[in-house]
């Protein structure tokens, strides 16, 4: 489950730039063509009509041109739709602060974009910086090592929502704790 900010796109950002937002819509849908190449099933969501829907179009549309294959385009109308659509997903690939809370919240494994200091810190915070995956200077992220990791966490599915839940204990008994003391 892919959900996707659309990233240097000039309309939304003040310092947009239209060729990086185009490279990142680029690694996005060949992202997505790879995984369907390995039969896994791809879906797109959108927490951000106004924001996210444009691109998740584009991308929708870029893919069936190349594949033939219509992906499915999620857009919840409620938080626990959310929630239940996030649930039933093995990996979610996100590049919105949004999607990474959300999958994290129902334990699920989600390999986020590192494209702010906020994404940075949540997952430094969770001790889960694997599960960053970085940006280069063209806006364009590495497809191999996505698909790598996807396959890693796939594998080792179990681990990975053990870990998850055991760093959400952790930093849930540290609220608990700080506001106590309050």
């Amino acid at each position: 489950l892919i959900n996707v900010l659309p990233l240097f796109s000039v309309s939304l950002f003040p310092d947009g730039n239209k060729q990086k937002e185009d490279s990142f819509i680029a690694s996005v849908v060949e992202l997505i063509v790879e995984l369907l190449k390995t039969d896994l099933t791809v879906g797109l969501f959108v927490t951000d009509v106004g924001a996210d829907f444009y691109i998740s179009k584009q991308v929708t549309d870029a893919v069936f041109i190349e594949t033939g294959s219509k992906l499915l385009l999620h857009i919840p109308n409620t938080p626990d739709e959310l929630a239940s659509l996030v649930n039933l997903s093995n990996v979610v690939v996100s590049s919105r602060m949004h999607g990474a809370i959300v999958a994290l919240s129902q334990h699920t494994p989600v390999l986020c974009l590192n494209w702010q200091p906020k994404i940075q810190g949540l997952y430094s915070d969770i001790q889960m910086e694997y599960f960053l995956i970085n940006l280069d200077k063209e806006g364009m992220f590495s497809v191999g090592d996505v698909i790598s990791k996807i396959s890693e966490i796939n594998t080792n599915r179990a681990f990975y929502i053990k870990e998850i839940s055991l760093k959400l204990d952790s930093i849930r008994s540290q609220y608990i704790k700080c506001w106590t003391m309050l």
